[in-house]
């Protein structure tokens, strides 16, 4: 992305994309994407792409993303909860949850954690990628529990996304129950008090061999995981934990001597081996930055 782009102005376009969803806006929104985008929303489901060759409408064009916003947000009233914003680089992550009022007495509210990539497009900032990390069982759970009006209105969901999308998209939407599940928590909860205890063998062990590392988004370095052993006062916690797909969030608090910051966490399981690939943390504070510095001479393992 163009750096000559400030925090502020990556920030006003994430933002920007609630502001357009509480006005019922369409053309707004979906506006706010760039020429190719993609959207996971589960991260776990299939994703909707735009740029490409599109047999619905027929072209080459934003139809995908057109269709998700009829499909999962025009018909909603959507509230935005958001308890914290970071940028890094070119990632907006907010930290957050949606109140989502889906038909009379049917109301759900959904703790989640958004992540948005953006990139600059003919001289403006656009999204270019845009992962929403939230359960869908719970949700499901929640909606069903009103009784007939919540059946009804998943019935409703499941129609329109149909007429909308097309039968495959049912299928392709319920992917997201698949993944890492409570055994991706237990895997986090486990890395935190590795990191903690300066338990390598541990921290190691939770690894797949050919893993991608620790990144710290917004900063160049990717740090092997014991090399966080090496910052002897590191102290993490993890809350509101998230599976979807096949990552793990959660809001994440760091500390270090006299220093703390709030985050969030992204934790990639592989698939096949269901072992961390990838670790992503993200803190628009330098402490993170500085345990990226500190640990940098630590190679990353499998590279």
């Amino acid at each position: 992305m163009d750096n000559r782009f400030t925090d502020e102005e990556v920030l006003a376009v994430a933002k920007a994309s609630p502001d357009a969803v509480s006005r019922h806006d369409g053309l707004a929104w979906v506006g706010l994407f760039s020429r190719h985008a993609v959207i996971e929303d589960p991260v776990g489901s299939q994703p909707h792409q735009s740029g490409l060759y599109d047999r619905r409408s027929g072209v080459r064009g934003a139809g995908p993303i057109e269709r998700f916003y009829d499909t999962f947000i025009g018909p909603n009233d959507i509230t935005f909860h958001v308890e914290q914003d970071i940028v890094a680089g070119p990632f907006v992550v907010r930290d957050l949850a949606i109140e989502l009022a889906m038909g009379p007495g049917v109301t759900a509210r959904v703790p989640m954690h958004l992540v948005y990539e953006i990139t600059a497009e003919d001289g403006r900032l656009k999204i270019c990628h845009l992962r929403a990390h939230w359960e869908m069982l719970p949700m499901v759970r929640q909606v069903a529990s009103k009784g007939w009006p919540g059946v009804m209105v998943l019935n409703r969901l499941g129609l329109r996304m149909i007429a909308t999308q097309g039968v495959g998209a049912v299928c392709g939407f319920s992917r997201a129950v698949l993944g890492i599940h409570a055994a991706g928590k237990t895997a986090l909860r486990r890395f935190v008090e590795a990191v903690n205890r300066k338990d390598r063998a541990t921290l190691s062990a939770l690894f797949d061999g050919r893993n991608a590392g620790v990144s710290f988004p917004g900063d160049s370095r990717s740090v092997a995981p014991d090399a966080l052993c090496e910052q002897t006062d590191l102290f993490l916690s993890a809350t509101k934990l998230i599976s979807s797909g096949y990552i793990t969030s959660c809001t994440l608090t760091a500390r270090s001597g006299d220093t703390q910051a709030r985050g969030v966490g992204l934790f990639e399981f592989n698939s096949r081996t269901r072992k961390l690939h990838a670790v992503q943390l993200y803190s628009q504070a330098a402490l993170l930055q500085g345990i990226a510095a500190g640990a940098g001479q630590q190679p990353v393992q499998g590279s």
